[in-house]
Protein backbone atom coordinates (compact mmCIF):
# COMPACT_ATOMS: atom_id res chain seq x y z
CA UNK A 1 0.00 0.00 0.00
CA UNK A 2 1.55 3.34 -1.03
CA UNK A 3 2.63 5.55 1.85
CA UNK A 4 2.98 2.69 4.40
CA UNK A 5 6.28 1.30 5.59
CA UNK A 6 6.83 -2.30 6.55
CA UNK A 7 7.15 -2.77 10.30
CA UNK A 8 10.67 -3.39 11.51
CA UNK A 9 9.46 -5.47 14.49
CA UNK A 10 10.10 -9.17 13.98
CA UNK A 11 7.64 -11.84 15.24
CA UNK A 12 9.80 -12.80 18.23
CA UNK A 13 9.96 -9.20 19.44
CA UNK A 14 6.21 -8.89 19.05
CA UNK A 15 5.68 -12.02 21.15
CA UNK A 16 8.02 -10.69 23.85
CA UNK A 17 6.13 -7.40 24.01
CA UNK A 18 2.83 -9.28 24.21
CA UNK A 19 4.12 -11.41 27.10
CA UNK A 20 5.41 -8.35 28.95
CA UNK A 21 2.10 -6.55 28.45
CA UNK A 22 0.14 -9.57 29.72
CA UNK A 23 2.40 -9.83 32.77
CA UNK A 24 1.84 -6.15 33.58
CA UNK A 25 -1.94 -6.58 33.37
CA UNK A 26 -1.97 -9.80 35.41
CA UNK A 27 0.35 -8.33 38.06
CA UNK A 28 -2.21 -5.72 39.11
CA UNK A 29 -4.95 -8.33 39.63
CA UNK A 30 -5.38 -8.88 43.38
CA UNK A 31 -5.24 -12.67 43.04
CA UNK A 32 -1.85 -12.47 41.34
CA UNK A 33 -0.41 -9.62 43.43
CA UNK A 34 -1.15 -11.23 46.82
CA UNK A 35 -0.45 -14.94 47.30
CA UNK A 36 -2.87 -16.56 49.75
CA UNK A 37 -1.60 -19.37 51.96
CA UNK A 38 -4.21 -21.18 54.04
CA UNK A 39 -3.55 -23.07 57.29
CA UNK A 40 -6.31 -25.54 58.11
CA UNK A 41 -6.73 -28.49 60.48
CA UNK A 42 -7.67 -31.33 58.15
CA UNK A 43 -6.68 -34.60 59.87
CA UNK A 44 -7.26 -36.02 63.34
CA UNK A 45 -4.42 -37.24 65.54
CA UNK A 46 -5.62 -40.80 64.94
CA UNK A 47 -5.62 -40.39 61.17
CA UNK A 48 -2.07 -39.01 61.24
CA UNK A 49 -0.91 -42.08 63.17
CA UNK A 50 -2.68 -44.41 60.76
CA UNK A 51 -1.12 -42.70 57.73
CA UNK A 52 2.39 -43.00 59.20
CA UNK A 53 1.80 -46.67 60.01
CA UNK A 54 0.63 -47.42 56.45
CA UNK A 55 3.64 -45.57 55.02
CA UNK A 56 6.11 -47.44 57.23
CA UNK A 57 4.49 -50.80 56.42
CA UNK A 58 4.66 -50.01 52.70
CA UNK A 59 8.29 -48.88 53.00
CA UNK A 60 9.22 -52.06 54.87
CA UNK A 61 8.10 -54.04 51.83
CA UNK A 62 9.03 -51.71 48.98
CA UNK A 63 11.54 -49.28 50.48
CA UNK A 64 11.56 -45.48 50.68
CA UNK A 65 12.04 -43.91 47.25
CA UNK A 66 14.81 -41.34 46.86
CA UNK A 67 14.85 -40.55 43.12
CA UNK A 68 11.21 -39.97 42.17
CA UNK A 69 11.74 -36.22 41.93
CA UNK A 70 14.70 -35.44 39.69
CA UNK A 71 15.53 -31.87 40.73
CA UNK A 72 14.49 -31.93 44.38
CA UNK A 73 14.47 -35.57 45.55
CA UNK A 74 12.98 -36.58 48.88
CA UNK A 75 12.81 -39.80 50.87
CA UNK A 76 9.18 -40.63 50.20
CA UNK A 77 6.47 -43.11 49.25
CA UNK A 78 3.91 -42.43 46.52
CA UNK A 79 0.27 -42.53 47.58
CA UNK A 80 -0.71 -43.73 44.11
CA UNK A 81 0.08 -47.31 45.20
CA UNK A 82 -3.00 -49.42 46.10
CA UNK A 83 -1.75 -49.64 49.71
CA UNK A 84 -2.84 -46.02 50.15
CA UNK A 85 -6.39 -46.25 48.76
CA UNK A 86 -7.81 -45.55 52.22
CA UNK A 87 -5.51 -42.57 52.70
CA UNK A 88 -6.59 -41.04 49.39
CA UNK A 89 -10.25 -41.51 50.29
CA UNK A 90 -9.74 -39.47 53.47
CA UNK A 91 -7.82 -36.75 51.59
CA UNK A 92 -10.56 -36.48 48.98
CA UNK A 93 -13.07 -35.80 51.73
CA UNK A 94 -11.03 -33.60 54.07
CA UNK A 95 -8.11 -31.97 52.20
CA UNK A 96 -9.16 -31.54 48.58
CA UNK A 97 -12.05 -29.14 49.38
CA UNK A 98 -9.57 -26.78 51.10
CA UNK A 99 -7.33 -26.86 48.02
CA UNK A 100 -10.28 -26.20 45.73
CA UNK A 101 -11.40 -23.24 47.85
CA UNK A 102 -7.98 -21.63 47.46
CA UNK A 103 -8.12 -22.04 43.68
CA UNK A 104 -11.44 -20.24 43.45
CA UNK A 105 -15.04 -20.77 42.38
CA UNK A 106 -15.66 -23.60 39.94
CA UNK A 107 -12.31 -25.29 40.61
CA UNK A 108 -11.93 -29.06 40.83
CA UNK A 109 -8.75 -30.76 42.02
CA UNK A 110 -6.79 -33.25 39.96
CA UNK A 111 -3.99 -34.81 42.06
CA UNK A 112 -0.69 -35.00 40.21
CA UNK A 113 1.65 -36.42 42.81
CA UNK A 114 0.51 -37.28 46.36
CA UNK A 115 3.26 -38.64 48.63
CA UNK A 116 4.51 -38.94 52.23
CA UNK A 117 8.02 -37.68 53.08
CA UNK A 118 10.18 -38.93 55.93
CA UNK A 119 12.58 -36.27 57.25
CA UNK A 120 15.04 -37.15 60.01
CA UNK A 121 18.07 -35.69 61.72
CA UNK A 122 20.10 -38.76 60.75
CA UNK A 123 18.88 -38.96 57.13
CA UNK A 124 17.40 -36.31 54.85
CA UNK A 125 16.78 -33.43 57.24
CA UNK A 126 15.10 -30.92 54.92
CA UNK A 127 14.80 -29.63 51.37
CA UNK A 128 16.36 -26.60 49.66
CA UNK A 129 14.30 -23.73 48.27
CA UNK A 130 12.12 -24.76 45.32
CA UNK A 131 8.77 -24.41 43.56
CA UNK A 132 6.31 -27.27 43.08
CA UNK A 133 4.62 -28.85 40.09
CA UNK A 134 1.04 -27.89 39.20
CA UNK A 135 -1.24 -25.14 40.49
CA UNK A 136 -1.89 -25.75 44.21
CA UNK A 137 0.20 -27.60 46.81
CA UNK A 138 -0.86 -28.99 50.18
CA UNK A 139 1.61 -29.86 52.95
CA UNK A 140 0.17 -31.73 55.96
CA UNK A 141 2.17 -32.39 59.13
CA UNK A 142 1.66 -35.98 60.34
CA UNK A 143 4.08 -35.89 63.29
CA UNK A 144 3.75 -34.21 66.68
CA UNK A 145 6.15 -31.22 66.94
CA UNK A 146 6.04 -31.43 70.75
CA UNK A 147 7.00 -35.12 70.89
CA UNK A 148 8.39 -36.56 67.67
CA UNK A 149 10.90 -34.03 66.35
CA UNK A 150 12.62 -30.66 66.69
CA UNK A 151 13.18 -28.07 63.97
CA UNK A 152 11.35 -28.39 60.67
CA UNK A 153 8.74 -26.04 59.27
CA UNK A 154 8.16 -24.38 55.90
CA UNK A 155 10.06 -21.22 55.02
CA UNK A 156 8.38 -18.98 52.41
CA UNK A 157 10.80 -16.63 50.68
CA UNK A 158 8.11 -14.06 49.92
CA UNK A 159 7.23 -13.72 53.61
CA UNK A 160 10.78 -14.32 54.88
CA UNK A 161 9.26 -16.40 57.65
CA UNK A 162 9.16 -20.05 58.74
CA UNK A 163 5.69 -21.43 59.48
CA UNK A 164 5.20 -24.37 61.82
CA UNK A 165 1.83 -26.04 62.24
CA UNK A 166 0.14 -28.51 64.56
CA UNK A 167 -0.17 -32.24 63.92
CA UNK A 168 -2.83 -32.81 61.28
CA UNK A 169 -2.74 -29.23 59.99
CA UNK A 170 -2.16 -28.35 56.34
CA UNK A 171 -0.50 -25.44 54.60
CA UNK A 172 -2.21 -24.93 51.22
CA UNK A 173 -0.50 -22.55 48.81
CA UNK A 174 0.10 -21.68 45.14
CA UNK A 175 2.59 -24.18 43.74
CA UNK A 176 4.77 -21.42 42.29
CA UNK A 177 5.73 -19.88 45.62
CA UNK A 178 9.39 -20.39 46.47
CA UNK A 179 9.63 -22.32 49.74
CA UNK A 180 12.06 -24.45 51.72
CA UNK A 181 11.70 -27.42 54.07
CA UNK A 182 13.63 -26.41 57.17
CA UNK A 183 15.98 -29.01 58.61
CA UNK A 184 14.78 -31.46 61.24
CA UNK A 185 17.38 -31.24 64.00
CA UNK A 186 16.13 -34.13 66.17
CA UNK A 187 13.79 -37.07 65.70
CA UNK A 188 11.64 -37.94 62.67
CA UNK A 189 9.16 -35.68 60.89
CA UNK A 190 6.57 -37.07 58.48
CA UNK A 191 4.68 -34.80 56.11
CA UNK A 192 2.07 -35.58 53.48
CA UNK A 193 2.32 -33.54 50.28
CA UNK A 194 -0.11 -33.24 47.37
CA UNK A 195 0.80 -31.54 44.08
CA UNK A 196 -2.32 -30.80 42.08
CA UNK A 197 -3.61 -29.38 38.85
CA UNK A 198 -6.85 -27.43 38.91
CA UNK A 199 -9.50 -27.69 36.22
CA UNK A 200 -12.86 -26.02 35.82
CA UNK A 201 -15.80 -28.14 36.94
CA UNK A 202 -17.93 -29.50 34.14
CA UNK A 203 -20.54 -26.95 33.18
CA UNK A 204 -18.83 -24.13 35.09
CA UNK A 205 -19.71 -20.71 33.64
CA UNK A 206 -18.79 -18.59 36.62
CA UNK A 207 -16.07 -15.97 37.03
CA UNK A 208 -14.25 -15.69 33.63
CA UNK A 209 -11.03 -14.56 35.34
CA UNK A 210 -11.00 -17.68 37.53
CA UNK A 211 -11.63 -19.87 34.50
CA UNK A 212 -8.82 -18.16 32.59
CA UNK A 213 -6.37 -18.65 35.44
CA UNK A 214 -7.26 -22.32 35.76
CA UNK A 215 -7.18 -23.21 32.08
CA UNK A 216 -4.77 -20.83 30.34
CA UNK A 217 -2.29 -19.00 32.56
CA UNK A 218 -0.13 -20.58 35.25
CA UNK A 219 1.54 -17.51 36.71
CA UNK A 220 -0.30 -17.60 40.03
CA UNK A 221 2.33 -17.11 42.72
CA UNK A 222 5.12 -16.07 40.35
CA UNK A 223 3.85 -12.49 40.07
CA UNK A 224 2.99 -12.15 43.77
CA UNK A 225 4.58 -9.24 45.64
CA UNK A 226 3.34 -10.23 49.06
CA UNK A 227 1.97 -13.24 50.93
CA UNK A 228 -1.11 -13.42 53.14
CA UNK A 229 -1.48 -16.22 55.70
CA UNK A 230 -5.07 -17.19 56.46
CA UNK A 231 -6.05 -19.39 59.39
Amino acid sequence: VPGLRKSGMNPLTMVMFAVMAAAMVLSVVEENRVARVVEAQVLSVEECGEFIAVAEKHAAEHGWASKRHKNYPTQDVSLEHPDFAGVMAVLEKKLFPVMEELAGPGAAIEPLDPFIIRYSAEGQAGLESHMDTGHVTANVLLSDPDVDFEGGGTFYELAQETYRVRKGAALVSPANLWHEGRNTSKGVRYILVVFSRMRAREGFWGDPAAWLRLRVVNVWGILAKEMRMER
